[in-house]
């Protein structure tokens, strides 16, 4: 019997565990619950709006919970709601949802807004869900982008420093968007530190690959979601570039274990790859997970 398994009645195996999705109602997210269900696995899906939670909910068949990563009261409410729904067994934990902003954007307790929901949130909730429930495997997807070596056309991330990046970045197109391969570079450092911290769990960064016409865009001006519409077909030649579909597949079979690999890899369209030089500092891990949780606390201190 594997990590993964439980008691079955003696004849038949026994029940698939669950596999929460974090941004499960649209893209490769909403792509993945539906493999997952189809494949008769129980799947929570998570999304910020209630009305998107209902439909993606009514489009696989899983179960929604309403989840604003931004905030630290929706994430402890959220994480209270998953619990209840699972059960306290996990097979997987998918977080999988990310926002990109194309101005200086602060939650509502001033942090900067694609940090606090691409990288903090994600922190809280995993917190809150590991502390109280076994969780087998746990996936952060992450991108390309966070390795200036992929020549991705993003800007180069800044360090991952938490105590400057929670700030608001200067003004500017550019400055904004930095934010983005920023949080994906501690994405990646946080999977490396969990899998050093939870030896029980198994714990990969995954890089879906560059996706054209996938959600991120929306929140940029309109003459940047003309040009990438219009570079689409031209971005299809690019050897990194993928399909929600083949993401999609490659990420559940992250979540079901069809697709193995060790604790602290990272993966690449569904291959184990090198990410970048920058998020192998263990030293920089270490400092920025701590960080991050003694945000986490200050800001639910103040949330009360």
């Amino acid at each position: 019997m594997t990590h993964s398994d439980t008691k079955g009645d003696g004849n038949s195996p026994p029940p698939p565990l669950p596999v929460l999705v974090t941004g499960g109602t649209n893209g490769v997210g909403l792509r993945t619950a539906r493999r997952l269900v189809r494949s008769g696995r129980p799947v929570v899906v998570t999304g910020t709006r209630e009305r998107t939670v209902a439909e993606a909910s009514r489009a696989t068949g899983a179960t929604g919970v309403v989840l604003d990563l931004a905030s630290p009261t929706s994430v402890d409410d959220a994480a209270d709601e998953i619990l209840a729904r699972t059960g306290g067994r996990i097979g997987a934990v998918l977080l999988n949802a990310g926002t990109q902003v194309s101005a200086p954007t602060t939650t509502a307790d001033g942090v900067e807004l694609t940090i606090a929901v691409n990288h903090v949130g994600h922190v809280q909730l995993w917190e809150s869900l590991r502390a109280r429930a076994r969780v087998d495997r746990l996936v952060l997807t992450t991108s390309g982008t966070h390795d200036p070596a992929q020549r991705t056309g993003m800007p180069e991330p800044l360090p991952a420093v938490l105590e400057d990046l929670v700030r608001p970045p200067g003004p500017g197109v550019a400055a904004s968007l930095r934010r983005y391969p920023t949080s994906k570079l501690a994405n990646v450092l946080t999977a490396y530190e969990i899998a050093r911290r939870e030896p029980a769990t198994t714990v990969v960064a995954y890089d879906p690959g560059l996706m054209p016409g996938t959600g991120l865009v929306r929140h940029q001006p309109t003459w940047f979601r003309v040009v990438w519409r219009g570079l689409g077909p031209l971005l299809t030649l690019h050897p990194r570039v993928t399909t929600p579909g083949a993401s999609a597949r490659h990420l559940a079979a992250l979540a079901d274990g069809s697709l193995r690999v060790p604790s602290g890899s990272y993966v690449s369209r569904g291959r184990p790859a090198r990410s970048s030089d920058a998020s192998h500092d263990e030293d920089v891990a270490r400092r920025l997970y701590d960080d991050t949780l003694a945000l986490v606390a200050r800001r639910l201190a103040a949330s009360r």
